[in-house]
């Protein structure tokens, strides 16, 4: 399988006249009054849903359900869970048979034929190498803010710039381009080479800076990066979805009536791996989001992201609230749960508190209940919020784009699991969007970047390819293409563990990269 024949396939979405359920998402049923279900119509869901509650009260099933709704109405919907994973497993059980289809999974269990996606490939994204480089480089600035700087950016944007000039690099290649110097060497000049004169010079005289530096100020200036890099990527998980020269789902798809199921459990991938892994693919679906603007607005399908503990995932190019803002008007509709405000920046609570209108509140503890419950005056106060039940919430909802008196509810319990379903999806989702590890070798062109723990049997190797390397580091002694005087792997994190304010500060020569509820009854 090539990389564009990859880049091709699209999911089996639902018809638009067989779609169904456009009428809004039930939240519950009263429990004051006539005991009548409750919900947010699909138009005011994309003013966006804050979901407040501690563990234990009831918030996961409450989002299952939500998730299960869109499912079976054929909207398109992405969901992200990075607790135990619970989240997804349950909709697994639940979800119908026939949204294998177009269902996307990406689950650290899955060892037979993950999903790819070639994060470095300008076509994934519809944009340009320095759109590319610039969107990762400001998603992992933010996912590393305590030890980004300005070094670290202008370092991480030039070398993604270099490998998104390259056809076949992947994400997966950055260590190395980082910390092999003849590997470097030859993919800089083939860049160099490839581009017009004025671009050509400035990106290789960046190089050139940062190879004429002392071998223990490159090593200073690389580690904050690559100590965390290197972390995330060495889990399977990670180098099955980022490491190959192929993408085998579309986040356009997604938005259009695609599943796209992210479990990412720190337990299992590193809390690094969660945050960075999360983000980076909550990125490609905000990019594909804002190419929404191109088509008419009546054209655009409405399109749920489920963010379960949101401040792990809440790092894209753009403000917060520029990005809620202009969601909405993208039919793009943002659910944003977590257990208490204390998880959050002080820039998310203020964002989410001012463009995620619609809110709903588990029992709360007192503080966050005292903050909170200035949305709910003169109907309800804190002591309220405080004393809700199990499974019990206050939904205080838009309604045809204006703010309405709050309304308790309880929740409606799960439909049960059925046997099977599971192991039925999986299948499915292998079958339309996964990449077996035949593929994968072929792409790589090597089996040692197809780590032991997902393969299913031993690799035979095969060639290198030019412009593929292998997503290994030999070091010095074995086989290492590095120069005597660049550092090796071992070396460099000799720095891991600092921040880069603490190495030499002295600059190299080169440009610094610039880097927003009635009850109604359905």
């Amino acid at each position: 399988m090539s990389a564009s024949a990859s880049q091709g396939r699209r999911l089996n979405l639902v018809p638009l006249d067989q779609r169904h359920g456009l009428g809004g998402k039930v939240i519950g049923v009263a429990n004051a009054g006539p005991a009548t279900r409750i919900g947010i119509s699909l138009n005011d869901c994309r003013y966006h849903l804050n979901v407040l509650g501690p563990t234990g009260t009831g918030k996961t099933t409450l989002l299952m359900n939500m998730i299960l709704a869109d499912i079976e109405a054929g909207r398109g919907v992405a969901a992200f869970d990075p607790a135990k994973g619970d989240l997804i497993r349950d909709l697994l059980d639940r979800m119908p048979k026939a949204a294998g289809d177009r269902l996307v999974l990406i689950d650290p269990d899955e060892r037979h034929a993950p999903p790819a996606i070639n994060l470095l490939d300008p076509a994934v994204h519809g944009g340009t190498p320095h759109d590319v480089a610039a969107n990762l480089t400001s998603v992992m600035s933010k996912v590393w803010a305590r030890w980004w700087g300005h070094r670290s950016a202008d370092l991480c944007y030039h070398a993604l710039l270099t490998l998104a000039h390259l056809e076949g690099s992947t994400l997966a290649q950055l260590p190395r381009l980082l910390s092999d110097t003849a590997w470097r060497t030859a993919r800089v000049k083939a860049v160099t080479n490839a581009l017009k004169a004025w671009e050509g010079n400035t990106l290789g005289e960046f190089w050139e800076g940062f190879d004429g530096l002392p071998a223990g100020q490159r090593a200073g200036l690389t580690a904050p990066l690559l100590s965390r890099l290197r972390l995330v990527l060495a889990h399977p998980m990670a180098n099955s979805l980022f490491g190959v020269p192929a993408t085998t789902f579309s986040f356009a798809d997604i938005l259009d009536g695609g599943v796209l199921l992210c479990r990412l459990p720190k337990g299992v991938i590193g809390e690094d791996g969660t945050r960075l892994i999360g983000s980076l693919l909550l990125a490609g679906l905000w990019q594909a989001t804002t190419v929404r603007a191109r088509i008419p607005e009546h054209q655009r399908l409405d399109c749920a992201v489920v963010l379960d503990e949101c401040h792990n995932f809440l790092h894209l190019p753009i403000g917060i609230d520029d990005a809620l803002a202009e969601a909405r008007g993208l039919h793009t509709s943002f659910v944003l749960a977590h257990q208490y405000l204390g998880q959050l920046s002080g820039e998310m609570v203020e964002a989410i508190d001012a463009n995620a209108r619609n809110k709903i509140y588990f029992a709360l503890a007192p503080r966050d209940a005292v903050d909170q419950a200035r949305h709910l005056r003169p109907y309800l106060d804190d002591g309220d919020l405080i004393r809700l039940g199990g499974y019990e919430v206050v939904l205080r909802p838009v309604a045809n784009g204006r703010v309405v008196p709050p309304a308790t509810a309880d929740t409606e319990p799960p439909p049960p699991p059925i046997k099977g379903r599971s192991e039925a999806l999986r299948k499915a989702a292998r079958k339309q969007t996964g990449l077996s590890h035949k593929h994968r070798r072929e792409l790589l062109g090597t089996a040692v970047t197809v780590t032991a723990s997902t393969e299913t049997e031993p690799a035979t190797p095969v060639p290198v390819p030019d412009l593929v390397g292998r997503n290994t580091f030999a070091t010095a002694g074995e086989g290492s293409n590095e120069t005597p005087h660049e550092p090796s792997n071992e070396e460099s994190n000799e720095f891991s563990n600092e921040s880069e304010d603490s190495f030499d500060p002295t600059p190299y020569n080169t440009p610094s990269a610039h880097v927003n509820g009635a009850e109604e009854v359905w």
